[in-house]
């Protein structure tokens, strides 16, 4: 405000920092690798879905074991599901042209779930 008083940096942004910078580049960082590995015809779709499903994942409180077991359990469902949504495209078993944008979708999901699961599910070995 122009009165010359001077605070001191709070440390405590310097500590959050490394952890927010890993949940905020951690599935674009995967999705990049993936899309360099794989090289799909067409990927900005996939790539959305899989960034709302990653961001929708993130919460400003620390989940409780208790709270986290139905999230780990919607993620696994997604996860699942999602790998059954590849199965049949990369076996050949669906060839069909309009429904090509699918499995690149599903991987994409399956991604971000593996992703969020991993950062924000709260996993322990004692769930009580």
């Amino acid at each position: 405000m122009g009165d010359g008083a001077r605070g001191r940096p709070n440390g405590a942004i310097f500590r959050a920092a490394p952890r927010a910078a890993i949940q905020t580049a951690l599935y674009p960082a995967a999705a990049l690798a993936a899309v360099l590995l794989l090289r799909p015809a067409r990927y900005s779709a996939a790539f959305f879905a899989g960034l709302t499903l990653y961001e929708l994942c993130k919460t400003p409180f620390r989940r409780t074991s208790m709270e986290a077991r139905g999230f780990n359990r919607a993620l696994l469902f997604i996860i699942v599901i999602c790998a059954l949504g590849t199965v049949p495209f990369a076996t050949g078993l669906i060839t069909n042209a309009r429904l090509s944008d699918v499995p690149v979708v599903c991987a994409s999901v399956l991604l971000a779930a593996a992703c969020a699961l991993g950062l924000f599910g709260n996993i322990e070995k004692n769930n009580e």
